[in-house]
């Protein structure tokens, strides 16, 4: 069995994903009339959920290398395919920030829409943390 390291196998994955979604955000110039108050105040914050729920998404995917592992989301079953994987990450990142959007546009205070956003990282953070403890990986 190979020693795992954390570096090559766990943070510059994850940094590469956080830098690419970071940068991709940057780049947004919505007008102010539409979209312009989501991702003036939310887009970074928004995108650091993504890149935690891509790294939860690419760690459970790993389960099939792991036959005496499981999942645990009654949702996705015991032994998900990388197909229904990724179909419920994708729908996660749209319910969250359709949600996210919402509170923006009805004029939700931030505190309250920072925390929201906090408690969802960290919430996604804390899966790929109990992921990588169980040894699974994010592969390419």
């Amino acid at each position: 069995m190979r020693n795992w390291n954390i570096w090559d196998d766990f943070l510059i994955p994850l940094g590469a994903f956080t830098a690419l979604a970071l940068f991709l955000c940057s780049q947004s110039k919505a007008d102010d009339s539409h979209y312009g108050n989501f991702f003036t105040t939310q887009s970074k914050l928004e995108c650091v959920f993504d890149v935690a729920l891509m790294a939860d998404m690419m760690t459970t995917a790993d389960i099939k290398n792991h036959p005496g592992l499981y999942e645990t989301n009654p949702i996705l079953g015991l032994h998900p395919s990388d197909a229904k994987i990724a179909a419920y990450g994708l729908t996660m990142a749209g319910l969250h920030a359709a949600i996210t959007y919402e509170m923006v546009s009805n004029d939700v205070p931030r505190g309250i829409i920072t925390a929201w956003e906090l408690v969802s990282i960290g919430v996604e953070a804390g899966y790929v943390v109990h992921n990588y403890r169980l040894g699974l990986r994010i592969k390419f």
